[in-house]
């Protein structure tokens, strides 16, 4: 069986309607799901602190009609559809199929 998993890496120099900088997001497909997650530290077996508490506040915030947090820096997108809407938000292209 081949592996479902899809990756996409976005840097995004600005956030929009959000703060300036510098900020990297990673999306994955597991399944028949995307999932978003946002930089974070590792600091025990079930706690990860986000290293940019800004750029998750920004997610939590502007992107929750599209995401859902499912863990500590990661958000579950609720569907292909959005998906495609925050990726137009912030200027990115779809992933090739």
């Amino acid at each position: 069986m081949a592996p479902t998993t899809r990756e996409l890496s976005i840097v995004l120099t600005a956030l929009p309607d959000g703060p300036a900088g510098e900020y990297r997001l990673d999306l994955r497909r597991s399944g028949d799901r995307w999932v978003l997650w946002t930089p974070g530290e590792a600091r025990g077996p079930d706690v990860i602190v986000p290293t940019r508490p800004e750029l998750d506040a920004w997610v939590a915030k502007r992107c929750a009609r599209w995401v859902e947090p499912t863990w500590d820096c990661q958000y579950t997108f609720r569907d292909d559809d959005a998906l495609a809407d925050f990726l137009d938000f912030v200027g990115e292209p779809l992933p090739e199929a």
